[in-house]
């Protein structure tokens, strides 16, 4: 996703014009959305209900259950995962959207979206998983 490069603000896989987002700039928009938010890259998960619904997309077209009104206009859709297997699985229970790493670790900071509580959790999945990313208007 990155073209093995690690530089803060690269391109990536992103469409020109856009990047792939660092873990800092996730927690502006997160901590946007909610002051209250703990957006830390430490290795323990933090939950918070009401700020996953403002993120997901609305409806069940993308998610198995999903009740909440977004107003915040970023339609986080779900999209599971795909395994060090190469088996995908989960696609309408979550999504974990993965920030540019700041520093080479097996472990890397995260941001998943799960349908039945409708929460964001911030914390760190084994790189070897294939996670969602979005890009960021440059």
């Amino acid at each position: 996703m990155m073209e093995y490069t690690g530089t803060p603000g690269v391109q990536g896989i992103c469409p020109a014009g856009w990047h792939i987002p660092t873990f800092a700039e996730w927690c502006t928009l997160l901590t946007f959305l909610d002051s209250t938010y703990y957006c830390a890259a430490d290795n323990a998960w933090h939950e918070d209900w009401a700020l996953g619904a403002k993120l997901m997309e609305s409806g069940t077209a993308h998610w198995m259950i999903n009740e909440n009104n977004n107003a915040s206009g970023f339609t986080a859709l779900g999209a599971g995962d795909r395994t060090p297997n190469g088996d995908f699985g989960y696609p309408t229970v979550y999504t974990t959207l993965r920030p540019l790493p700041a520093i080479p670790r097996p472990r890397a900071p995260g941001f998943r979206l799960v349908h039945y509580d409708q929460a964001i959790m911030g914390g760190h999945d084994d790189k070897n998983f294939g996670l969602s990313v979005r890009c960021l208007k440059d």
